[in-house]
């Protein structure tokens, strides 16, 4: 298996069977293939993802690791106990694009940002974004060059492939309805939407799963009601 291929292919790629016994085996993984890199500020390499550590059981929005950075992020996810229960779901934007008549050439988004406080001596298993001091809007500016531009329709530096920057959390409004309606479609889990356009990647105990976030949004199943964990160890960097 050749997993940058897949990556520039599929815009994911699962590789099973590993023997990963820690999060420092899965940090090791990560360094064949990226400079591993924290998306959020003074987070560890590596995140545990479960009911009692990163995003808990809360319900989230359809987002993208880090896509509003300088470098195209990749995850790594390995599958510790239950993700093939309750998998990560993706849409992808390239095959959304793909069926989108209008010229999306010149399309711009309206910036907004969260209004979350976030504390920067955190509790790593907490989660929130910081914009709300003058520290913090100096990281902001320094690094999301990726999207200061404001552009909706962006070509892959690596694939080439055209896709689309869907990441709502930071988009106020865009100058095109077709887009506008879409994001409230995706908020609101549209069927159609979902059924044309999200994979759900078969992820078995012991196997990485790894997505480039130029491309793909993700999300998970709704978590408040369930009755068991599902633990994963996560890792983000770029080529």
């Amino acid at each position: 298996m050749n997993v940058l291929n897949e990556l520039n292919e599929n815009g994911y790629c699962v590789v099973n069977d590993i023997d990963i016994q820690s999060p420092l085996d899965l940090l090791n993984f990560t360094k064949q293939f990226c400079t591993v890199s924290s998306v959020i500020h003074k987070y560890p390499d590596v995140l545990k993802v479960s009911l009692d550590g990163f995003l808990d059981n809360k319900d989230i929005n359809w987002h993208a690791d880090g896509a509003y950075l300088d470098k195209i992020i990749y995850t790594f996810l390995y599958n510790v106990k239950n993700f093939e229960i309750v998998p990560t779901i993706f849409l992808d934007t390239h095959l959304i694009l793909n069926d989108i008549v209008e010229d999306l050439s010149n399309i711009k988004f309206k910036m907004k940002l969260k209004n979350v406080k976030y504390e920067i001596d955190h509790d790593p298993t907490k989660f929130g974004w910081y914009f709300n001091n003058s520290f913090e809007k100096n990281y902001l500016n320094k690094n999301f060059k990726l999207i200061k531009d404001k552009i909706i329709k962006r070509k892959h530096p690596v694939s080439n492939k055209e896709c689309l920057f869907l990441y709502y959390d930071f988009i106020d409004s865009t100058t095109s309805t077709t887009i506008n309606e879409l994001i409230n479609k995706i908020k609101n889990w549209d069927s159609d939407i979902m059924s044309k356009y999200s994979i759900t990647p078969k992820l078995e105990k012991n196997s990485i799963l790894i997505w480039d976030n130029f491309r793909l949004l993700h999300n998970r199943p709704k978590l408040k009601n369930l009755s068991f964990d599902r633990i994963a160890w996560r890792t983000t960097g770029y080529l």
